[in-house]
């Protein structure tokens, strides 16, 4: 038994001296960081005053140079701190240029946008409206305009139909058709310029209308994205937002829309782009 104890009490000082030596080197790695980051805070303090005295020198000797030259001290402090100051100039802009823009993320985030805008730009030239539009409500005679792409001239079509009509979607067709240019609003690289004149397009809701009154059929036009409509889902059809969006409104909105992104591309350009849009 004592030997047992003696053995057991001598493994207890061997973890104690392994502890303390542990502990030992702990504090001694301690004690040399900060030996360290005190050496290296007092080399960047002396760096530091080091530079101002220079830079108090050479201003001093640009200031003092002109009076081996002029012997008009006046003239001379006065040629010597213009001198100063298109030395100081100087340095601002080499320090800029050095500087500026150091690891090119500004060039890299423009040319994620640019490529972000010329997508949404040929999606939107994808989309085709297909306007139903009723000239005869008692013999039924419809006009059908096919506008084919997002374009900044629809000068053609907002003449073909009377101002006060408004229109009215699907709300399948047009939530599945305009996604592809609507799931651009939530793209972290898209311009938000060009995300506030793309807002007409959201669709948040859509409300019911009774096609069988006359008023409807006189008064609004429906406009199939894609013409993806089928027959048997034009019951499914509203008023956008439940907004009264005329015709023309919604013409001339998809103008903007282009004549926006057109301008952006060109703005952060060296070229100027002549874009068949």
């Amino acid at each position: 038994m004592r030997s047992g104890g003696s053995y057991a009490e001598s493994m207890l000082k061997t973890n104690l001296r392994s502890e303390e030596r542990k502990e030992n080197i702990h504090q001694a790695t301690s004690a040399r960081r900060i030996a360290r980051e005190a050496l290296a805070a007092i080399i960047m303090k002396t760096r530091t005053f080091f530079y101002s005295l220079l830079s108090i020198a050479i201003a001093g000797i640009i200031i003092f140079i002109p009076l081996i030259f002029v012997c008009d001290i006046e003239k001379a402090l006065t040629l010597g701190a213009n001198l100063l100051i298109a030395c100081a100039a100087l340095s601002t802009f080499i320090i800029a240029l050095l500087f500026y823009d150091k690891f090119g993320i500004g060039k890299k985030i423009l040319d994620k946008q640019t490529e972000t805008v010329i997508e949404l730009l040929e999606k939107c030239k994808n989309i085709h409206f297909i306007v139903e539009n009723t000239i005869d409500t008692q013999k039924g005679v419809t006009e059908i305009l096919i506008i084919r792409g997002f374009s900044k001239d629809l000068s053609y079509f907002k003449s073909k139909i009377r101002n006060e009509k408004f229109v009215f979607f699907n709300f399948n067709n047009y939530n599945n058709e305009m996604n592809q240019v609507l799931s651009f609003s939530k793209n972290i690289w898209l311009p938000p310029e060009i995300k506030g004149v793309l807002s007409f397009l959201d669709l948040y809701s859509l409300n019911g209308i009774d096609l069988s009154s006359s008023i409807y059929k006189d008064n609004y036009i429906f406009i199939n994205i894609n013409g993806r409509t089928p027959k048997e889902e034009k019951f499914n059809i509203g008023k956008k937002n439940d907004n009264e969006i005329k015709y023309l409104d919604f013409i001339e909105n998809i103008e903007k829309s282009v004549l926006s992104i057109e301008k952006w591309i060109n703005q952060h350009s060296n070229i100027k782009f002549q874009l068949n849009i």
